[in-house]
């Protein structure tokens, strides 16, 4: 992390093993998803507080067996709902504060991209190949575009 005005870091964040695809700032939570299969949510307030130099993850998710490719972070502040998506076929949900893991969906392929609308009522994934997959969270329904 970086003092914008000065120029100067602030914090060296080490948490993934290999390159982060998806970088997510919402409410105070720096969340990022890699190609480890990885994604750990940093709380920005004990990052900077924090002075002795150990800077450990305040939740780290590890339920995709492949990489993840995209992440999406939906309002609400501390209890805001992330979205990830991964090459293993499925969008996970997840509550940010507490880490808690509330749905995990399938997809037909593995995706790059997702998409959820303000309500967080329906999800787009993108798959490697550009179709675009969309399901409904409160109708029991999956469509391909």
């Amino acid at each position: 992390m970086w003092h914008l005005p000065s120029g100067q870091q602030i914090v060296c964040l080490s948490g993934h093993y290999q390159r982060i695809s998806s970088l997510v700032w919402r409410g105070g939570f720096l969340i990022s998803g890699a190609e480890d299969n990885t994604i750990n949510i940093w709380q920005a307030s004990r990052v900077i507080t924090n002075s002795n130099g150990t800077h450990s993850p305040l939740h780290t998710f590890t339920v995709h067996s492949m990489p993840v490719t995209d992440l999406f972070c939906g309002l609400g502040g501390p209890r805001c709902r992330l979205f990830s998506v991964s090459l293993d076929n499925t969008a996970q949900i997840w509550e940010v504060a507490s880490g808690r893991h509330l749905l995990s969906l399938e997809f037909p392929a593995p995706l790059s991209k997702l998409l959820v609308d303000k309500m967080e009522s329906v999800v787009l994934g993108v798959s490697l190949t550009t179709l675009v997959y969309k399901i409904s969270l409160t109708e029991d329904q999956q469509s391909e575009d």
